[in-house]
């Protein structure tokens, strides 16, 4: 992942395969991983998750 500067626009992020070619957005990819889940308390919907990704396909 590539750091993004500060003041950047939906439109400057880029999302890559494995082989480092761009993902069109507009179709569907194949993305592997890790998904984690977690408890906040203090969050009006209780928690959140989120995805440890090992491998994009398109």
């Amino acid at each position: 992942m590539d750091t993004v500067k500060s003041g950047y626009q939906k439109s400057d992020l880029e999302v890559r395969d494995n082989d480092g070619n761009k993902i069109d957005l507009s179709k569907k990819a194949t993305v592997t991983g890790t998904l984690s889940s977690f408890e906040d308390k203090t969050s009006p919907e209780g928690g959140g998750c989120y995805m440890k990704v090992y491998k994009i396909e398109q």
